[in-house]
């Protein structure tokens, strides 16, 4: 069995591409196929993670998630953005508020900025209860107190994404 098992995975590992490293999200990427893949992959996973980054980093100025922790609204979210909030909520639930999206602030005040300086500029104030601030229905994402951070659940997200947007 042994024997099988590595030629086996000698055959598999002959087909194998990793994508990387790609800066996106504050973090470093890698992506690994398993079966060929088109040379042009790697400019379409770059440009995703970018759309992705653009769409609900907390850093980018005309990002929905700046729009929502500004001006507290986001008007007929689309399916993807509604999609995700609906997800952060179910997880909030499910950990009986453990997880919560809603550590904007206590981030900011800790300084978890986009500079990465990681200089505490502030005490940082409670985090407010997510069932309490934000509200997400097919009309509107609504967030009364507080600023919400995705990095918790935005990533995973992103990665589920990417990989029903690559199959």
């Amino acid at each position: 069995t042994t024997r099988w098992l590595k030629s086996n995975s000698k055959r598999k590992m002959a087909s194998r591409t990793t994508i990387g490293p790609i800066e996106a999200l504050g973090t470093i990427w890698y992506v690994e196929f398993f079966d060929p893949v088109e040379p042009s992959i790697e400019s379409v996973i770059r440009t995703k993670l970018s759309q992705f980054e653009s769409k609900y980093s907390r850093f980018i100025q005309s990002s929905l998630v700046t729009e929502l922790n500004t001006k507290g609204v986001l008007e007929q979210p689309d399916i993807q953005t509604f999609d995700l909030f609906t997800n952060a909520l179910g997880f909030y639930s499910a950990t009986g508020g453990v997880f919560s999206i809603a550590v904007g602030s206590q981030m900011d005040a800790a300084g978890y900025d986009a500079s990465y300086s990681f200089t505490a500029t502030e005490e940082a104030p409670e985090r407010p209860p997510l069932e309490s601030v934000l509200s997400v229905s097919p009309e509107e994402i609504r967030l009364t107190d507080g600023r919400i951070d995705l990095g918790g659940i935005g990533k995973g997200y992103c990665i589920d994404w990417l990989a029903s947007e690559l199959a």
